[in-house]
């Protein structure tokens, strides 16, 4: 679970990389944000851990 979520916002951060000046739609209209200088960063959040997957969680 926590492998596939960290993946996923890597794969984010690396698609911001790529697509610079970032585009996106925002209510139908095309919205262009500027991030040459910002620093990328992401959060995933973890609902549950249980103790037998602590380790897989602490890596």
């Amino acid at each position: 679970m926590v492998i596939e979520a960290v993946g996923q916002a890597r794969g984010a951060i690396n698609y911001l990389d790529r697509y610079r000046p970032l585009t996106m739609l925002v209510d139908g209209e095309a919205v262009t944000i500027d991030l040459a200088g910002r620093q990328i960063v992401s959060l995933v959040v973890v609902r549950e851990l249980f103790r037998d997957a602590y380790a897989e969680y602490s890596r």
